[in-house]
């Protein structure tokens, strides 16, 4: 669904994926949350740049981690994003500040975490969701 907007933007995608991971999870929702990190990796980052998506297992935690390349967050930015409607500053991208919050509501409701960091080189930011594995 993201590759549109990918390939107008000149970005490639490097796709990790170490599976299988089994969450108990609605669907919907994590596709949901996973589309809204996609987006804001490709609005905030650069053009002609690489995202990178990895997910796999850590103890009894699915992790899911987009990283993009790009201008780094203010510190103090990297937790209030997740405000509704909070815009970081010098933010050009469209939108209207929703996207993280959803994100951020998801994840609570399915037991998880969400946070971000900024990458030194090459400069970006990490997204990183962290979901209970679900055993058999």
């Amino acid at each position: 669904m993201m590759e549109p907007i990918f390939q107008q933007r000149g970005q490639s995608i490097r796709r990790v994926i170490l599976g299988p991971l089994m969450i108990e999870a609605v669907r919907f929702k994590i596709e949901q949350l996973t589309q809204n990190l996609l987006a804001n990796a490709s609005a905030h980052g650069n053009q002609n740049s690489s995202i990178a998506i990895e997910a796999f297992g850590a103890g009894n935690f699915a992790e899911l981690i987009i990283d993009n390349e790009g201008p780094c967050l203010l510190e103090e930015e990297l937790t209030k994003v997740f405000i509704p409607h909070y815009r970081a500053s010098g933010t050009k991208a469209e939108g209207n500040g929703l996207g993280l919050a959803i994100v951020q509501e998801i994840v609570g409701q399915h037991g998880g975490e969400v946070y971000l960091e900024n990458r030194e080189n090459p400069a970006g930011i990490r997204a990183t969701v962290r979901l209970p594995l679900m055993f058999t």
